[in-house]
């Protein structure tokens, strides 16, 4: 019975480490689409080139998908999940703000980018937007910490019984 009762402790100890890691890889797939559909949108509107619109319709498509699987892995942390929900409205704006540039952009011309567009907001949204990913990265690189401890003691547990 005690025999059972280590390995069960073994198996959960060791799935909350790699849900942990589960979390922190969305978290930064997150970041990366965010990444991406600032990066393809400045080269677009620096450019003109339609071609650096696919990197950013991707991005968006992937931040969507990177979104709701960080919401279902986060379903068990009230914590994340409130970082996340103050997050998500950061998140959205500032990509209305990318999709204004990328219509700016292609209807209007570079001088209506230039006359239209308030740089400092997208920088502020896009500084919230890497501080709550940072906060949330933080969190779950603490939590994957002590679940390792955890997961350590008990491989040291079962290797004593054995």
């Amino acid at each position: 019975m005690l025999l059972y009762h280590v390995a069960m402790q073994f198996r959960d100890n060791r799935q909350s480490v790699a849900h942990a890691d589960q979390v922190l890889s969305a978290l930064q797939n997150l970041s990366t689409s965010v990444q991406e559909a600032e990066t393809s949108t400045r080269v677009y509107v620096l450019t003109g080139d339609p071609s650096y619109l696919a990197p950013y319709d991707h991005a968006l498509s992937s931040y969507r998908a990177s979104f709701e699987q960080l919401r279902s892995l986060i379903a068990d942390n009230p914590g994340q999940q409130a970082r996340l929900g103050n997050l998500q409205p950061h998140v959205e704006a500032g990509l209305q703000i990318l999709q204004r540039l990328v219509e700016l952009r292609r209807d209007e011309g570079m001088v209506a980018v230039l006359l239209q567009v308030n740089p400092d907001a997208n920088r502020r949204e896009m500084e919230m937007i890497r501080s709550s990913i940072v906060a949330m990265r933080d969190e779950e690189n603490r939590l994957r910490e002590q679940r390792r401890q955890k997961y350590d003691a008990s491989v040291r547990r079962t290797g004593e019984l054995f």
